[in-house]
């Protein structure tokens, strides 16, 4: 025997007529409209609810160890100050791992939230190659045969390039003809629709959603032959072979 149970909509108590049914009777049909609006509704309390009453936590500064009070559960420093002195203590060098507190008197604090630190500008630019060398590659210049790392795929230096294609003049050549052609490849020229294309595309798209008669290829809905139960040739229209040759409602291609 069925027993009463509570509506997943609104949350009316029912009995209901069989196993499976989880709405009231009032509900019906659009108990899942009904269960989502009720959802809806609860959660947006929740967020009003906590922007007016927010929940307080009891925190411990990581660096001085006071407590305090934050509605941020992980916040983990009492002021700036203090998250700045903690970042000074611990802050290293990229390239080679030092302290800086170590190395340095004095730690700027614009320094400290920037994304790269440094103990030198020895350091600065080994860690620039690096960062160049793994995003570029190493590269073999095609003229002077040195290595370079550079964003240039084929040559070092401006000077390279020129005397490379002065040497070269078919390389020269062909650089013409790529920068005559590459702003086509690059923004190929759209293709206006003319007037009697955009008619046979109008005419495939009413065609598509109104059929065709099978003799002069004709909408159903235009068509006099099947309008008049096949009994009349269509005014002005060409009969030839038992079959109609054009069709003056037919204004896409020829008939036949």
């Amino acid at each position: 025997m069925l027993e009463e149970k509570a509506c997943e909509a609104c949350g009316a108590y029912f009995m209901p007529s069989r196993a499976s049914q989880i709405y009231c009777p009032d509900c019906g049909k659009n108990g899942c409209k009904i269960r989502r609006r009720v959802e809806k509704g609860i959660a947006h309390s929740k967020a009003l609810d906590q922007f007016y009453n927010p929940t307080v936590y009891d925190l411990v500064c990581k660096q001085c160890g006071t407590s305090f009070k934050s509605t941020h559960q992980g916040r983990e420093f009492c002021s700036s100050k203090c998250r700045k002195e903690y970042k000074r203590e611990r802050v290293v060098c990229d390239n080679c791992g030092a302290l800086l507190k170590d190395v340095l008197t004095d730690i700027p604090d614009e320094i400290l939230d920037k994304p790269h630190h440094y103990c030198s500008e020895k350091c600065r630019e080994e860690h620039k190659k690096k960062l160049e060398v793994s995003r570029y590659g190493v590269k073999k210049c095609r003229q002077c045969g040195k290595e370079y790392v550079s964003k240039n795929q084929y040559f070092c230096s401006r000077e390279c390039s020129v005397t490379y294609r002065k040497e070269h003049p078919e390389v020269k050549q062909k650089s013409k003809v790529q920068a005559v052609l590459l702003p086509h490849l690059m923004h190929p020229t759209v293709h206006q629709m003319t007037a009697g294309e955009k008619r046979e595309k109008e005419q495939k798209e009413y065609i598509r959603k109104n059929g065709l008669c099978g003799i002069c290829k004709t909408p159903y809905s235009d068509c006099e032959r099947m309008q008049s139960g096949f009994r009349l040739i269509p005014k002005g229209a060409k009969y030839a072979d038992d079959k109609i040759r054009y069709c003056p409602k037919y204004r896409g291609p020829k008939c036949g």
